[in-house]
């Protein structure tokens, strides 16, 4: 079955990040299913995911897959939905009961939808797929519950690590082949490309973004901002961790002098001053580079990826987006769903002939190939395609060994379990605080913002 359909990042590099293990069992020897667990009953679903009519191409896309879907399991009918999730309107569509079959949501909203029964188990289904046993447990133990029951399965996963300018680390006299491993090491280096080629280290600090990298930050230092006491979460933004990550980056910001003069930013913002090479360093996510490269005209020989710098906690933030089924599907709506995010989502990271022609059409269409990413499938898996894709890509090789070294030994950390975005909202003012006032109180501030997650996550539980 030919598919062109292009999913950012699906050409990993990043084999070595996968766990060795197997999740789940099973044979999908029901006689009244098929290999892929779907029931041959027509059945019909609806599914998040199509584009907005403001992405003609994409659309037009994704509605072709539908149709090769549909060709492939005729007893399958697919109506597509361009809804796209946000925190304003989702859980109201949830409690009036207005959800498609399949909901596509990030990370962040997964245990909460676990939590509160919206979502089906999905563990039987998966169970039965072909390669539902070869998918990566270190990705898959973000979206199960206590039991290890799944109830989603992942479209993409990332890892934050340190994204820095390898050509002006070499101008600053510092080897593009060696990025910072801690926070001491981004200092100095900062201070460098400070002095030498006068370029700032970038922080995030509006759109939930601050709060967001206060969150990896804080993992990076040994602490959490969300703990389950019993049934419930609390927020725990207190910890010594979060206040030493600030300080440090307060320190940078008046001490050292080394982020510039615009705090107010947010992804966009550096992405596009980065790929002008007016940032050195800053953290985020590797799959940034197709914005860079597409939308900003960022050279791509100079973008370097690192793995997250640490300070004692060896750990990073790991997100992503996941599918997952409303808890009102019917058995036959469940199957059928899980079929389509098979074939959406994980089969371009497990099928050679469809990651090929994927990584054939994305090379040709100007699409990123080889952007290193978490793999959603064991080693072996991602070895395989990976070495088939190869011919490809077009993320520079070499360029993100840093990072795949790194995070062979690091901890992939979910974001906060529950209301990770109000948990966010409410840091936002933290993160501007620390870097626009040089005698900030962080104490205080981090109060003020645990008082008001607080009262979000009770709302939620």
């Amino acid at each position: 079955m030919r598919r062109n359909r292009r999913i950012a990042g699906a050409g990993s590099a990043v084999a070595a990040l996968a766990l060795i293990a197997a999740c789940g069992g099973g044979t999908g020897d029901d006689p009244e299913t098929n290999s892929s667990g779907a029931t041959d009953d027509e059945v019909t679903i609806s599914v998040m995911g199509l584009p907005p009519e403001t992405k003609p191409e994409e659309r037009a896309q994704f509605q072709a897959d539908i149709e090769a879907f549909e060709t492939e399991y005729p007893h399958i009918t697919i109506e597509a939905s361009d809804y796209e999730f946000s925190t304003d309107t989702f859980s109201a569509r949830l409690a009036g009961g207005d959800v498609d079959t399949v909901l596509r949501v990030p990370f962040t909203e997964g245990n909460a939808l676990i939590q509160r029964e919206q979502v089906a188990n999905i563990q039987t289904e998966i169970d039965a797929l072909e390669h539902g046993d070869d998918l990566n447990p270190a990705v898959m133990d973000l979206m199960s519950d206590s039991n290890g029951d799944a109830f989603g399965l992942p479209e993409r996963a990332y890892a934050v690590g340190l994204l820095y300018n390898r050509d002006l680390f070499e101008q600053a006299g510092l080897d593009p082949d060696a990025p910072p491993t801690t926070w001491d090491e981004v200092r100095e280096a900062a201070l460098a490309l400070k002095e030498v080629v006068d370029v700032p280290y970038a922080e995030l600090t509006v759109d939930n973004q601050g709060g967001w990298h206060i969150t990896m930050l804080t993992y990076s230092y040994g602490g959490v901002l969300q703990e389950q006491q019993g049934e419930e979460y609390v927020v725990t933004f207190d910890n010594p961790a979060t206040t030493e990550a600030l300080t440090m980056l307060n320190e940078m910001r008046f001490d050292d002098d080394v982020m510039g003069t615009q705090q107010l930013q947010g992804q966009s913002d550096v992405l596009r001053d980065f790929a002008a090479g007016e940032i050195g360093m800053w953290i985020g996510s590797p799959d940034t580079f197709n914005g860079y490269v597409n939308n900003f005209d960022g050279d791509p020989e100079h973008y370097g990826v690192g793995a997250m710098p640490q300070a004692g906690g060896n750990a990073t933030l790991s997100g992503g987006w996941i599918t997952m089924v409303s808890a009102t599907a019917t058995d036959a709506e469940r199957a059928a769903a899980v079929t389509w995010m098979d074939y959406m989502n994980l089969r371009p990271r497990y099928d050679v002939e469809v990651a090929t022609e994927q990584a054939e059409a994305d090379a040709a269409a100007g699409v990123p190939v080889g952007v290193p990413e978490v793999p959603l499938f064991d080693e072996e898996t991602a070895a395989t395609v990976n070495d088939a894709i190869a011919e490809y890509a077009t993320f520079p090789e070499g360029n993100a060994d840093g990072y795949v070294e790194g995070n062979a030994t690091i901890e992939y950390r979910p974001e906060p379990a529950l209301g990770g975005q109000e948990l966010y909202a409410a840091l936002d003012p933290v993160m501007q605080a620390v870097l626009t006032e040089e005698d900030v109180d962080i104490q205080a501030q981090l109060t003020a913002a645990a008082e008001q997650a607080s009262a979000a996550i009770r709302r939620l539980q």
